[in-house]
């Protein structure tokens, strides 16, 4: 059979407040063009579906009308959807039933048993996967495990107080109990699993990834060969990539950049082929909107980086298709306007502006560092308002405070003292009113 395998669409993304939906239809047109020419079995989903819990009615109609239209163009394709760190679980399996109907089986947390006493639903999350009416492989969905389904899947284990232990433990326990489920129903079929969790080892995006647990939980790379499984179709990293021993453990990655750091990433979903063996080829998904960095690597002065984005050379598209961009600016001393300086050399500029960075030579020194050099016996006591701003400073900026911007703070710090050591108005409105009331003059 042939599958395709992609994670974390994040649907309902913006960045800095400039929305990502164009670029998801265009996305999803792709994949559905992609399923019909690779003559597809089945999609697996592994993960953040949404970009938030509550996602917008926009972006969950952008889903429904993705599915209804896969199922209007490939009647038989088999769509397998797991919930990750972004979507909210129960959100994502109140539409199941519906789904189901349609050939999509979602599993927005980790089905649980009707009886609490019961744990868990193992036999709920393991999927025939048919071709031409035939079982020919199976999969088994593992959403992102929470803390109530890691302490159910636990629950009768030895497990330590830890949390690492309480992660670890109670995943490799649900995907031992699933996965060997899976081949007592359906022996010598391969075992694919979809999961969304981050293994050891595997390549981050700077900052665009949300750490599950705190970062410092992550899964055994070798887990999913340790257990069994002959494919692994992983989300929550967006950097295609894949680990453990056999390589078959695979992230997709996400379809769009979701941060600028991965301007220069080719975005892709993965072609699985299932026989004797695994055979996973890339599909690099057209990058529809450009990412620019202004200058590309590293930051500059601000004269030249201004004479750059006056020189910016862009062709003229509809709003939503125009490049974002990246601005980074070397500072030797504060610039009240750069903002105004940055939006003025982009007048007329098609590109939308996401980020300014800045960066400073100052010492970079903390207020107690500095304290622990110039007065170590007596600590803060001698630092005043005006030396704790120069260190500030100092911290960010080359050189002292200019002699104008010192009197400036001075003066604040004056009119601050004025205002806590005079005392309160007198109400004079509040004695008005009751004179008058004294008078008669109101009731």
């Amino acid at each position: 059979m042939r599958l395709i395998h992609t994670a974390d669409w994040h649907l309902g993304h913006t960045l800095s407040g400039h929305s990502r939906h164009d670029e998801h239809d265009r996305f999803l047109a792709f994949l559905l063009d992609a399923l019909h020419a690779q003559g597809a079995d089945a999609l697996f989903i592994s993960g953040d579906v949404y970009d938030h819990g509550h996602p917008t009615a926009l972006a969950q109609r952008q889903f429904f009308a993705f599915v209804a239209e896969a199922r209007r163009r490939l009647p038989q394709l088999a769509v397998v959807v797991v919930g990750g760190n972004h979507d909210t679980a129960a959100r994502l399996d109140a539409a199941g039933p519906v789904l189901l109907s349609l050939g999509v089986t979602v599993l927005g947390g980790f089905p649980k048993a009707r009886h609490a006493t019961e744990g868990l639903a193992w036999d709920d999350a393991i999927i025939p996967l048919r071709v031409g009416g035939e079982v020919v492989a199976v999969a088994v969905a593992v959403p992102f495990l929470r803390a109530p389904e890691l302490s159910l899947a636990t629950a009768h284990d030895d497990v330590g107080s830890g949390a690492a232990d309480l992660v670890v433990d109670g995943t490799r326990a649900v995907l031992e109990r699933t996965s060997a489920r899976a081949r007592a129903l359906y022996p010598r079929l391969p075992v694919l699993a979809l999961a969304h969790c981050e293994l050891a080892g595997a390549r981050l995006s700077t900052s665009s990834e949300r750490p599950l647990f705190g970062g410092s939980h992550a899964l055994p790379a070798d887990l999913f060969d340790q257990v069994g499984v002959d494919y692994a179709a992983l989300g929550h990293l967006h950097l295609a990539q894949h680990l453990g021993p056999s390589g078959n453990a695979r992230y997709s990655g996400s379809p769009l950049p979701l941060s600028m750091a991965e301007r220069h990433y080719q975005h892709q979903v993965v072609v699985v082929d299932v026989d004797h063996r695994v055979a996973c080829t890339p599909l690099l998904v057209p990058r529809t909107v450009d990412f620019l960095r202004v200058p590309d690597d590293g930051a500059d002065d601000l004269a030249s980086v201004l004479d750059r984005l006056r020189s910016l050379d862009l062709d003229h598209r509809p709003v939503d298709q125009r490049p974002f961009l990246e601005v980074r600016v070397r500072l030797t001393q504060p610039v009240p306007d750069l903002r105004a300086r940055i939006d003025s050399a982009l007048e007329g500029k098609p590109v939308r502006l996401v980020r300014v960075v800045r960066e400073t030579d100052g010492d970079g020194l903390g207020l107690s560092d500095v304290v622990a050099a110039t007065a170590p016996s007596s600590g803060l006591t001698e630092f005043g308002p005006v030396a704790v701003f120069s260190a500030l400073y100092a911290r960010h900026y080359e050189g002292a405070p200019a002699p104008e911007l010192l009197a400036a703070f001075a003066s604040l710090v004056e009119d601050d003292a004025r205002l806590t050591e005079a005392p309160p108005p007198p109400m004079r409105v509040v004695d008005a009113v009751d004179d008058a009331v004294d008078a008669g003059e109101v009731p």
